[in-house]
């Protein structure tokens, strides 16, 4: 009997100053044959963002919280997102605060 594998799911939730290192960090998750979804790279033009975010979230199996020095300092729906995450898969599903952006100054 064969087992057919399926592809982890992850979202990417971050500050959006920090686009740059968090899509690197999305190409390194894609190439290891993990599905990663990342706003910019997901969302098409005229597309309900909120609803495609909500759905990404609900659909991932893990997100991962890219904190940084300017995650709590911006305003943003990146606060929904992390909501939606612990109302639908709670601390299981979320990875936090284990990944710190480093400054490359």
């Amino acid at each position: 009997m064969s087992e057919s594998k399926r592809t982890l799911k992850v979202f990417l939730c971050y500050a959006h100053s920090d686009k740059e290192t968090v899509h690197n960090l999305y190409a390194r998750i894609m190439e290891n044959g993990v599905y990663a979804w990342l706003d910019t790279e997901d969302l098409q033009p005229g597309q309900n963002w909120q609803h495609e975010i909500r759905k990404a979230i609900l659909k991932s199996d893990v997100v991962i919280v890219c904190l940084s020095r300017e995650f709590n300092k911006q305003h943003g729906y990146r606060y929904e997102e992390l909501k939606i995450a612990l109302e639908s898969g709670g601390y299981k599903k979320l990875i936090r605060a284990l990944w710190r952006l480093v400054e490359s100054k």
